[in-house]
């Protein structure tokens, strides 16, 4: 909100990303893009993952089957969401700290982009890190912009929380599987 709460100004790139920010934080559309599309519990039911031994699952493991998709359903939208913020600001804010390479728009003779991709790698081998080409402060260039971990920590927190997320919707699933599994032996 502090962000969006400057000046607009008349750098492009930066107003693709207040546009993106504030669209983000609207209420959902019709087409909703951070839904994370959920299994049924059809789905599940019949994945080998979740359900290896094929267990059937009584009325009240169903009814807490369909209340855990629709809880992580909600969860990993928001999740969703905060990447994509997350992502957005830390791009914002290599922009203002000046964490970018400018190159003219359209094409890329001189492999700007591959050689910023090496360096990064050169230099932390083993680390996190997210590349993005955005439009430059007029339409006459672009700005490929790189985010490290450990100048952007937020963005890749972010990340790690969607992930975990996840995880703990697949384990929840898988549990309520194999609980079933054991009182049918």
């Amino acid at each position: 909100m502090a962000f969006l709460a400057q000046p607009s100004g008349s750098d492009v790139g930066i107003n693709t990303i207040r546009k993106a920010l504030q669209s983000a934080l609207q209420p959902p559309a019709e087409l909703d893009p951070f839904v994370e599309p959920m299994p049924s519990v059809d789905e599940l039911r019949q994945n080998k993952d979740y359900n290896p031994a094929r267990a059937e699952l009584g009325g009240e493991d169903l009814r807490v089957l369909e209340e855990l998709i629709a809880e992580y359903g909600a969860k990993l939208r928001s999740a969703k969401r905060d990447v994509h913020l997350a992502d957005r600001l830390a791009l914002a804010e290599a922009i203002q700290n000046g964490d970018f390479v400018t190159k003219p728009n359209g094409s890329d003779p001189d492999g700007i982009g591959r050689k910023l991709r090496a360096e990064a790698k050169a230099r932390n081998p083993d680390g996190r890190w997210l590349s993005g080409e955005l439009p430059g402060s007029d339409f006459s260039h672009n700005r490929f912009v790189f985010l490290e971990q450990s100048r952007y920590p937020a963005f890749f927190a972010a990340q790690d929380a969607i992930k975990l997320q996840r995880a703990e919707f697949e384990i929840a699933v898988r549990s309520i599987f194999l609980a079933a599994a054991r009182s049918r032996r």
